[in-house]
């Protein structure tokens, strides 16, 4: 009878050995599952991130593209205006004559300085 006990005991330890190898396991297994949903939760947030970084990249790329070609017609009128000495010999002739050098550039001034103004007064908006 001892040793059938004996055997029984064994057999309970066994038993409970098993368990515990098998509540380990189950606990090791969790633990991994919930380290890998971590990484994977990092792993969004950056993907999120980088791609909030992409669509701010592109809004300003487009932002200065869209500068770009509204400063095309101030530029291209700008150049068409004399340069250097030719213009402050053609700002001091037309003043020393009583007119003001805006008047004696005429049309092409203003349109310069209006786009310009527009340009500068849409950019801050």
């Amino acid at each position: 009878e001892e040793e059938e006990e004996e055997e029984e005991d064994d057999e309970e330890d066994e038993d409970e050995d098993e368990d515990d190898t098998s509540t380990r396991e189950i606990e090791e297994l969790e633990a991994e599952q919930e380290a890998n949903v971590m990484k994977l939760v990092q792993v969004e947030s950056k993907d999120r991130d980088k791609a909030q970084h992409a669509r701010n990249q592109r809004a300003l790329t487009d932002t200065v593209l869209e500068v770009r070609i509204r400063m095309q017609k101030p530029l291209t009128l700008a150049a068409r205006l004399p340069r250097g000495a030719a213009l402050d010999a053609f700002c001091n002739n037309s003043t020393s004559r009583g007119g003001s050098s805006e008047a004696t550039l005429g049309p092409l001034a203003h349109e310069c300085k209006d786009e310009a103004a527009q340009l500068v007064e849409q950019v801050l908006a």
